[in-house]
């Protein structure tokens, strides 16, 4: 798909690797790692902004990569300087969805606005999740000024591609504790989310794909809010899955708000960043993240491919799930995973 792909923009001029640069941030993460390397392929200079991890050796050895080092997405000067050092024609911007998102996000506006060659730039392919309801807007102090800053930048006039994830398949043994329970020999799990609701999922090789092909590709992609959904599971079917391809008996039963909210404090969560996230998780079935919008079809259209199914993603996994279980750890066991966050 990749490679066909780059074939098509370079034959058609849409990217040329003597003129192109892209600036990536991030570029150590779940998404990051990999698609350090798809935009490799892509023939193209990669300038990769690092915070404080650095990317594998076969990325840094390639002759058409340049870092920036200790660039904090907090720090508006820092932003300023990367640009100014990487003079990028494509820019992929990745903001998780933490206190401090909305800080980022308005500085890499106010960075971009007050960069000297912004015109010189494509596209900005954006990649962040945390579009809310009016009901999550009023009750989460956790995501207060997210929405405005989300607004502030894709209401600019710059060249931009929202690329808004799901929840990733690679977060579904840290993000909900399942691989906690497993490596301590339970196969009962247990979390938030109301049971039977089909929750969208994604895969981070589709975020990379789709993030590399809407790079290659400014004028079909600018403008565009895609709300990336490889496929719809519910908590019981996953369970289902994973029955189904280890072989052992999983189910999955629903935690009352105030249990989770208990097991937050217990965790280390402030009272307030507790009480926001057991809201999260037992309200995620009612669609209060815009996200749920999405569906698998748009992405086997944009991807010209079918989406990666959660039974795939568990298949392509099951060896790293079988260490987990032995090791008794879980980090990092996803495909295309990482332990190590920028």
């Amino acid at each position: 798909m990749l490679e066909r792909h780059a074939h098509y923009i370079t034959t058609n001029n849409a990217m040329t690797s003597c003129e192109s640069k892209v600036l990536l941030f991030g570029p150590c993460g779940n998404v990051g790692r990999l698609l350090s390397k798809s935009l490799i392929r892509l023939g193209v200079g990669v300038h990769l902004a690092v915070h404080n991890t650095m990317p594998e050796n076969d990325i840094l050895q390639n002759g058409r990569t340049s870092v920036s080092r200790g660039v904090d997405a907090t720090d508006i000067e820092s932003i300023a300087k990367t640009l100014c050092e990487s003079c990028p024609t494509h820019i992929v911007f990745m903001t998780p969805t933490v206190v401090g998102t909305p800080r980022m996000v308005n500085n890499f506006t106010t960075a971009v606005q007050n960069y000297e060659h912004k015109a010189r730039i494509k596209i900005i392919v954006w990649i962040s999740q945390g579009d809310i309801d009016d009901f999550l807007t009023s009750n989460l102090s956790n995501y207060d000024g997210l929405g405005e800053a989300n607004n502030n930048l894709w209401s600019s006039n710059f060249p931009i591609c929202r690329l808004e994830p799901s929840g990733f398949y690679q977060n579904f043994d840290m993000f909900y504790g399942l691989g906690e329970l497993v490596a301590s020999g339970k196969r009962l799990f247990r979390t938030g989310i109301e049971s039977s609701t089909e929750l969208p999922w994604v895969d981070v090789k589709d975020i990379t794909d789709l993030a590399t092909i809407a790079v290659s590709n400014p004028q079909k992609f600018v403008g565009k809010h895609i709300r990336m959904v490889s496929s719809r599971v519910s908590m019981t079917e996953a369970m289902i899955t994973l029955s189904k391809i280890t072989g052992e008996n999983y189910s999955y039963e629903q935690k009352s708000m105030s249990e989770l909210e208990s097991e937050f404090q217990k965790k280390g969560l402030e009272a307030t960043l507790a009480k926001d996230r057991a809201l999260v998780f037992h309200t995620y079935h009612e669609g209060h993240f815009l996200v749920f919008q999405g569906n698998p079809e748009t992405m086997e259209n944009l991807l010209g491919r079918k989406p990666v199914s959660m039974e795939e993603y568990l298949r392509g996994n099951i060896d790293k799930w079988r260490n987990g279980q032995s090791s008794g750890t879980f980090v990092g066991w996803a495909g295309g995973g990482s332990d190590k966050k920028e």
